[in-house]
């Protein structure tokens, strides 16, 4: 093979290694359609010994709501299902309502966690009543879209609710700011990656420039 053709192989091997890795950041997309074609008829959602919850069919993340100090009434609870559904493209949704002093409830939540979803993506929105307070606990991909001090900004929000005794509004607007902040990191990433696709793209033909233009001032081999 002659100088100039193997040039231009390498400079084009260089341009794929360099474009290729920051592509596959596209690779993921959340399922389009996600939901269940049931999900606004009157039995969506099932009851079961963890309260009422609900598969994500594509995704196979879940929404679970304990209410265990029956805090929201039959309705709420099946209105709020629907509320909590759109992010389970990203990860498992819990509810759980309590009573008790705030350390106690925080390491009832981290095991909550645990049994509910295990290790897989998940966030847990408690409403403690004695209090009353509420919190967002996060794990996996979740905690990195909602990050702590975003989380707290979530809950500060709802504490007129909360102490207003609206419940289902305190939990509604807390889980319609977490997916809300979730469609913001989502897109800041995807902002990321394209800069990021720019200046390697930048780079490669930087590269493929100064492999493939002939050096002035080199003798002609004729």
């Amino acid at each position: 093979m002659s100088e100039r053709p193997l040039r231009r192989v390498l400079a084009l091997f260089l341009l794929v290694l360099l474009v290729l890795p920051q592509l596959k950041c596209f690779c993921y997309a959340a399922p389009k359609d996600s939901f269940d074609p049931y999900l606004n008829m009157p039995n969506f959602g099932s009851i079961t010994e963890n309260g009422l919850t609900w598969k994500n069919s594509k995704t196979g993340f879940r929404v679970v709501i304990e209410d265990d100090i029956d805090l929201l009434t039959s309705s709420e609870e099946r209105k709020l299902l629907e509320d909590m559904s759109p992010m389970t493209e990203y990860g498992s949704i819990a509810f759980w309502s309590t009573r008790g002093e705030a350390s106690e409830v925080r390491t009832k939540a981290d095991e909550k966690l645990d049994a509910l979803f295990g290790k897989e993506s998940a966030s847990l929105v408690v409403i403690n009543k004695a209090l009353p307070q509420l919190s967002i606990q996060s794990r996996g991909s979740l905690a990195r879209m909602i990050p702590t001090a975003k989380a707290d900004g979530i809950v500060s929000r709802g504490k007129a609710d909360l102490s207003g005794g609206l419940y289902y509004d305190a939990a509604s607007g807390t889980f319609s700011r977490m997916n809300a902040q979730i469609q913001s990191a989502k897109t800041a990433s995807h902002i990321h990656v394209v800069i990021v696709l720019c200046v390697s793209l930048v780079i490669g033909l930087g590269v493929a420039a100064v492999v493939l233009l002939p050096r002035r001032g080199r003798a002609d081999p004729s």
